[in-house]
């Protein structure tokens, strides 16, 4: 709804909206994931999130420990991302993570 305008950002787009979480939700798995295997130039497979769920946050954790299409014999690493949003408004918390393994 804001296209990019934070002036037009509701107080209410937060963790307790669902249409918000629906939105954010989709933005990530069809927009965010994709940008960030184009950008990294790796073959990423996050595959299912797994959902963070209490009273104030909303967190999905997605995990790729595959070899990124980098072959068995390069270093082992894996690659978490983890978006969280919360209840004091539309600020969204990524964190994007390489763990050598």
């Amino acid at each position: 709804e804001s296209h990019n305008d934070p002036e037009r950002v509701k107080d209410s787009q937060n963790r307790k909206n669902k249409k918000f979480v629906r939105h954010l939700h989709q933005h990530v798995e069809k927009h965010l994931l994709k940008e960030i295997e184009k950008n990294s130039g790796m073959s990423l497979h996050f595959g299912k999130a797994q959902v963070v769920e209490d009273f104030d946050t909303i967190t999905w954790k997605y995990v790729d420990d595959t070899d990124h299409g980098l072959g068995e014999e390069a270093e082992h690493f894996k690659v978490e991302v983890d978006v969280k949003c919360n209840s004091e408004g539309a600020f969204v918390d990524v964190n994007y993570n390489c763990i050598e393994c």
